[in-house]
């Protein structure tokens, strides 16, 4: 019957809907959660994880302490994106090509002209490379990248990647630098400065005509405490609809987000950065995903993953062809025999009853080992 009930593959409330029309037995509200939350096509097709509370990216105290960086790719065109978490300070370069040796080539000159951060957010690719790992050991800075498929973590660089792309739409790859040096002399959204002034304690001289005085350099001090308020105040804002989700241990089994569907994967252990973990997917490969790509799940599989094994339909699901007990759902108090071949019988009541031989006062255990006794009086209502 759960498997009748089950066919369309409606979510809970649905079925229990469904349910409340046609039939009823004890507890058939708690077997009908236990059969979906094992379902592999409903885990498979299930929407995406609720967002969790904001965590931002530390301030630095100094400029170009941190850097973000990332490639922005345009008509054809690469171009290195680099900016400064404190000054928001943008550097743009063409490249030739995305190898590591051209990506630290560029790097180079920029070091050299504002000094060598401690610390650069990127992607993985050319990032995560031995060679620029070579790089950053030699030049004493650290590499931190952000998890595959998760680009939200270097959200400051992606945002730096669109006014890139925004500007050699609007300006042209020609008066792309005209363009930059205009924005680097333009305050910052909710600030009186601009990067040029928090970086290099000065303004620049452009094309808009500006007096002597002006261009006189002047220290700001205060700035990164406005910072800081408007970091709060937008993590403020996108925590209202955050919940905190549980963490996920060592060996436990979950459901991976591989592009708009789930698969099953182990939790290897958890990653260094925030958020994230070493997971083993169904192929046997060890990847680095968010907890935003990953869920707990009821499914139980007595199959290790391996590079071996693939095919996990049969073994995961429990709404198949195969309409025999396979071991993934158990409930002693569960009414329903899932093999079909079952014969019932209606009474007047309108209530099912099985014509099986099985016992009239069943034992049902819960989750921590308790055996509890239904009532004589719940018998009727057996099928």
């Amino acid at each position: 019957m759960l498997l009748l009930l089950h066919e369309a593959h409606c979510g809970v409330e649905k079925s229990k809907a469904r349910a409340r029309q046609v039939i009823f037995w004890p507890n058939i509200n708690d077997d009908i959660e236990k059969m979906i939350s094992t379902c592999m096509v409903c885990e498979r097709y299930r929407p995406q994880t609720i967002k969790e509370p904001l965590i931002s990216h530390t301030i630095p105290h100094l400029p170009y302490e941190k850097i973000g960086a990332d490639i922005c790719d345009y008509v054809g065109k690469s171009y290195l994106v680099v900016g400064c978490y404190l000054t928001k300070w943008v550097d743009v370069v063409q490249l030739r090509n995305k190898s590591s040796e051209e990506v630290i080539n560029k790097l180079k000159p920029m070091f050299a002209t504002h000094g060598i951060p401690k610390i650069m957010i990127c992607d993985n690719v050319p990032f995560s490379s031995w060679e620029m790992k070579k790089f950053s050991k030699e030049w004493c800075f650290e590499i931190i990248t952000s998890s595959h498929r998760y680009p939200k973590s270097n959200g400051f660089s992606e945002k730096l990647v669109g006014i890139t792309k925004s500007l050699l739409r609007k300006a042209g790859p020609e008066k792309l630098y005209e363009a930059l040096l205009e924005y680097r002399c333009t305050p910052i959204s909710g600030m009186s400065v601009s990067p040029s002034q928090m970086l290099l304690s000065r303004k620049l001289r452009a094309k808009l005509p500006i007096t002597q005085t002006e261009l006189q350099p002047v220290v700001h001090k205060h700035f990164r405490e406005g910072l800081i308020k408007k970091q709060a105040r937008t993590k403020l804002y996108y925590d209202k609809q955050a919940h905190v989700r549980p963490e996920f241990i060592s060996g436990e089994k979950v459901m991976v987000r591989v592009g708009t569907q789930w698969e099953p994967a182990v939790i290897v252990k958890k990653h260094s950065t925030p958020r994230s973990y070493l997971v083993k997917n169904k192929n046997g490969r060890i990847v680095r995903r968010n907890k935003c790509h990953i869920r707990k799940t009821n499914i139980q599989t007595n199959k290790e993953l391996n590079p071996d094994y693939h095919d996990l339909g049969d073994e995961w699901s429990i709404c198949g062809n195969n309409t025999q007990d396979n071991g993934l759902y158990h409930s002693n108090n569960n009414p329903v025999n899932l093999n079909r071949n079952t014969s019932h019988t209606t009474s007047q009541n309108g209530y099912l009853h099985s014509n099986n031989s099985a016992s009239s006062n069943p034992v049902y255990i819960t989750r921590r080992g308790r055996n509890v006794n239904r009532p004589s009086r719940y018998d009727d209502y057996l099928l």
